[in-house]
């Protein structure tokens, strides 16, 4: 099997990056590579990993709890569907 690059690969099948780790439950180089190589495909490298990894970014998150919104009601009414009107056969 000819092996391609990762940079082909990516744009030739319009790969996301980040869903394709997370779809494949990768966080690791080395899960990377093993993974790329059972598809024949040649790993980029760490470096390129690295930078192309999503960030988790801890930010503090402020909730205020406020009341919760009226629900509000919507009367839909179906139209009554007029009677099919079937049509006879000519008869030959």
């Amino acid at each position: 099997m000819a092996m391609v690059t990762w940079e082909y690969y990516k744009k030739r099948r319009n790969v996301n990056f980040e869903a394709f780790l997370k779809g494949r439950n990768i966080e690791t180089y080395e899960h990377f590579c093993e993974t790329l190589q059972k598809l024949g495909i040649i790993a980029p490298s760490q470096q390129e990993f690295e930078d192309g990894k999503p960030k988790v970014e801890s930010k503090e998150v402020k909730t205020q709890l406020s009341e919760p919104k009226k629900k509000v009601e919507v009367k839909t009414e179906l139209a009554a569907k007029p009677k099919r009107r079937y049509t006879k056969r000519k008869k030959k």
